[in-house]
């Protein structure tokens, strides 16, 4: 159930004292309930998420059973069970039989889909695996979203606005207005959907569907097609990986991820490693353990990318010492390999060692001038990792600079030039970095967008 059917289906049951009749559709019940049952059932569900999110998953499983004992077809009470059961518990065969209802309610469910895909995944039945995730991409493309806007520093207690004023004022004449939240109202306007903050005079946080997709969906898709990949990897299935990978990077050019291990993918096929190697390589990246990697690297000790991903490994399960020796491992294979001289420079960073951090980012960036994490990721240690002077926030200005020439859409680049500029009292310039920030998918503190709205024109 996503934000706004919540928010109807309760506003509708606000509306009447009477006992009304709900067809609860947002949950994908086919069958009617009273307003009691309907309250009933989310104040289990909303308890459960509260446990969810506080890991207590005991509890939250008995709260998703309450609710689900009120609403057998409650689609989201049971994909979110499933993902309890899995993530949390590692009871595959209940979070599959959970996701199967969940589909079985809501065919479209992407959810259940990727849920169910990874289980698969997990207990080796790669086919199946990719069968979901590939139904998850085919959902993703095909769908018509409701809410395809961004709303932005919401304040939910603000008063609602009347909606004949809002439609003079801030939609355009002839369109349908479709809600009215506390500062946005969502209308459409000639078969677009469209999501405006209340009060400014240009529309410039105004974003329509085909927008919204190609801002969130893309990263999506583009997710779901990596992992594909990788199965594909494992399964020694080299030509299918590759063509997944060079779609990800046709619809996220970006894509860090997709680029390094489509380089594996070419040196496989190019013979400079054994396929043996790559497919128990491909199985330690999707399983992120310790052991398979040490297998891995023990077929061919001499590959740097394999040290590379082993480093990453070790790096998100927070054993920086020896990701640290794993990329200096890679780095002496290879001392050109720009993404180990990145990744070594902010395991130093984390460990508040700023100096050879720097020193690592500059090396990777005399590789590859135009490679834009680098960049970003230098000015992020000028200026965060110190208390910043107007010579440190200098030097990082300069380095965001030069990752927005190499990446103009680099949503975190606009995003710290912005912040700074705000810091320096460039208020007005600061709100163009920070709308493009906010156009390029980039997150961006509530607070700030309120501290800028002064400098708005």
């Amino acid at each position: 159930m996503n934000r706004l059917e919540k928010e109807l289906t309760m506003r509708i049951l606000r509306i009447s004292g009477l006992v009304l009749v709900v067809l609860f559709l947002a949950a994908g019940t086919s069958y009617a309930l009273t307003v009691k049952e309907a309250k009933e059932s989310k104040k289990y569900f909303d308890k459960a998420q509260e446990y969810h999110t506080q890991e207590r998953f005991d509890k939250a499983i008995a709260e998703y059973k309450k609710a689900i004992a009120i609403i057998p077809d409650y689609a989201q009470a049971h994909g979110n069970l499933g993902t309890v059961y899995y993530v949390s518990k590692g009871m595959t065969d209940k979070a599959i039989a959970e996701y199967k209802k969940a589909i079985a309610i809501k065919p479209n469910y992407t959810l259940a889909h990727h849920g169910l895909g990874r289980i698969y995944a997990h207990k080796g039945m790669f086919d199946e695996a990719v069968v979901e995730w590939k139904k998850c991409i085919s959902i993703q493309k095909a769908a018509d979203l409701e809410v395809t806007g961004i709303i932005i520093g919401r304040e939910e207690k603000r008063a609602i606005v009347n909606a004949k004023d809002l439609k003079k004022r801030d939609v355009v004449e002839g369109a349908e207005i479709l809600e009215i939240g506390g500062d946005y109202v969502k209308f459409k306007y000639k078969n677009e959907i469209f999501i405006k903050k209340v009060g400014f005079k240009k529309n410039d946080f105004a974003f329509s569907r085909k927008q919204f997709i190609e801002l969130q969906q893309k990263k999506d898709i583009a997710s779901l097609m990596i992992a594909t990949s990788l199965v594909y990897g494992k399964q020694g299935k080299f030509k299918e990986a590759e063509k997944g990978l060079k779609s990800v990077l046709k619809i996220v050019p970006s894509f860090g991820i997709a680029k390094e291990v489509l380089k594996l993918i070419e040196d496989v096929l190019g013979k400079r490693v054994e396929g043996k190697f790559a497919t128990q390589l491909f199985k330690a990246i999707i399983d992120n353990t310790i052991a398979e990697y040490k297998k891995a690297i023990a077929i061919n000790p001499n590959y740097a990318r394999a040290h590379y991903h082993f480093a990453v490994a070790y790096a998100s399960k927070g054993m920086i010492d020896k990701a640290i020796a794993e990329h200096k491992k890679a780095i002496a294979i290879n001392p050109n390999y720009a993404e180990a001289h990145l990744s070594l420079g902010t395991a130093y960073a984390s460990k508040g060692m700023i100096d050879e951090a720097i020193a690592e980012y500059k090396k990777s960036i005399a590789i590859n001038p135009n490679y834009a994490e680098a960049h970003l990721s230098l000015g992020n240690v000028y200026a965060f990792s110190k208390k910043p002077t107007p010579e440190t926030l200098a030097k990082a200005t300069v380095a965001w600079r030069r990752a927005l020439r190499a990446n103009p859409d680099y949503g975190l680049a606009h995003r710290n030039i912005a912040m700074t500029l705000y810091r320096i009292g460039e208020g007005g310039k600061a709100v163009k970095h920070c709308d493009r920030a906010i156009e390029a998918g980039a997150k961006v503190d509530p607070g700030f967008l309120e501290a800028l709205k002064p400098h708005r024109k």
